[in-house]
């Protein structure tokens, strides 16, 4: 450990923390410009972030070798005895962030470090909008909606937010940095970043248009105009403005974006179930509740069922979940028409 970190403020350090337990998550790119930002506005971040990184990793082997009890107990004890809440904060980052792609389990026969039972669904905030459209928040997006106009107007005020857009006679229009995105009946992302906007097209067709006017507030205002072309964007594809757009018409080119980085791109509107020291069992209850008419998990072995384990998982990552118990755990997997048979390895 260096100097350096010894002598690390207390604020630094859980800030490095906050921050790996959120890439972990996925960041967007606003998210990753952000944080980047803050590493490189003092030495000290870029120092902390990095010699966190690396402890993770060094967790990363025993995790996976199936000891990850024993690991967890050596980190509680030490952060007891040192007393140093940096500690604390680096053993949990680490914690979560590897549960990302990690499962830990212990036996009802055994001391566990945390006796608390806990069961979190991490979902996006959703909202109904009043002609019926869905918008879903990203944590830190926020957005003003105005439908008394002649369109459906809404001002993504920050961060990133994906609508699903009844059909009707009224233009849906998110106005973003300055940019109006204008759609009937479809779906798509918005994400406002510092230095630009991105659109991502879901369903349907999106038209981009920068913005008629600007109001003083700075506060962008969807208009009640067309303003000036800049793209039409098909399903599939994803555009991105740089705030710099001058005025006149400027076309932009949209991106195809792969099926697959589609998914990763829009992974935060997944719900993710963390859970601390439950049942296999109820465990796998979630998860299979969460995917309907999607692969199922079933125990044959009811011994299994008692396992208790502690994760953070995607709720649609199914194959991964498996994979995991198969792999450390001494748990066969077969798969037979739309259920995965889970039972101890003969």
């Amino acid at each position: 450990m260096s100097r350096v970190r010894k002598n690390l403020p207390e604020e630094i350090s859980e800030a490095a923390a906050r921050w790996l337990f959120r890439r972990g998550a996925g960041l967007s790119v606003a998210e990753q410009s952000e944080l980047e930002a803050w590493k490189a506005a003092d030495a000290r971040h870029a120092s902390a972030f990095v010699d966190l990184e690396r402890d993770c990793a060094l967790l990363d082997r025993p995790l996976k070798d199936g000891r990850a009890e024993v690991v967890l107990a050596q980190l509680a004890t030490r952060a007891r005895r040192r007393r140093i809440r940096r500690n604390a904060w680096a053993a949990a980052a680490c914690l979560i962030l590897l549960s990302t792609t990690a499962l830990w389990m212990t036996s009802t026969s055994r001391a566990p470090m945390d006796r608390e039972q806990r069961i979190t669904i991490v979902v996006p905030e959703t909202l109904t909008l009043p002609d019926g459209s869905i918008a879903e928040l990203r944590s830190g997006a926020q957005i003003r909606v105005d439908f008394s106009g002649a369109t459906r107007a809404v001002a993504l005020l920050s961060g990133e937010a994906h609508f699903q857009v009844v059909h009707d006679t009224k233009p849906f229009v998110v106005t973003a940095g300055g940019v109006e995105f204008r759609a009937v009946g479809t779906a798509f992302s918005v994400e406002l970043a510092e230095k630009s906007v991105a659109l991502l097209v879901t369903q349907g067709r999106v038209a981009v248009e920068k913005s008629v006017s600007l109001p003083a507030s700075g506060i962008p205002e969807p208009s009640q105009e067309q303003g000036e072309a800049l793209a039409t964007v098909d399903a599939g594809n994803r555009v991105v403005v740089p705030a710099d757009v001058p005025g006149g018409t400027h076309a932009l080119a949209a991106a195809s974006v792969p099926t697959e980085e589609m998914s990763e791109q829009l992974a935060w509107r997944i719900p993710r179930i963390d859970f601390t020291r439950i049942p296999l069992e109820e465990a796998i209850g979630l998860m299979n509740e969460r995917n309907p008419g999607q692969m199922q998990m079933a125990i044959d072995d009811k011994d299994l069922g008692n396992l208790r384990v502690s994760g953070l998982f995607r709720a649609d990552r199914v194959n991964a979940f498996v994979g995991l118990l198969e792999t450390n755990f001494g748990i066969e997997a077969e798969t037979r028409g739309n259920t995965i048979h889970l039972r101890k390895r003969r």
